[in-house]
């Protein structure tokens, strides 16, 4: 009997692996990035760019390169 419970929760838990692995994925799509018409200045606080982009119609906005721009984001179509 002992033998029995053992393996049936071996397949229950082998079951419940399978269907976590098979769970819902998140597709990505692409993005794309342009320089952002509005920023002045350097880009040093990544959620100040962000709010600059989310005015210009983008949907995130991050600080990047060397000059520290503001790079707006949105999906591309």
């Amino acid at each position: 009997m002992a033998q029995f419970t053992r393996s049936s929760v071996f397949a229950t838990f082998l079951l419940l692996l399978v269907l976590l692995k098979m769970g819902p994925t998140i597709v990505g799509g692409r993005k794309c990035d342009s320089p952002s018409k509005k920023f002045n200045g350097m880009c040093m606080n990544h959620d100040n760019c962000a709010t600059v982009c989310q005015t210009e119609s983008h949907e995130d906005g991050k600080c990047e390169g060397f000059y520290r721009r503001c790079i707006c984001i949105k999906p591309c179509f």
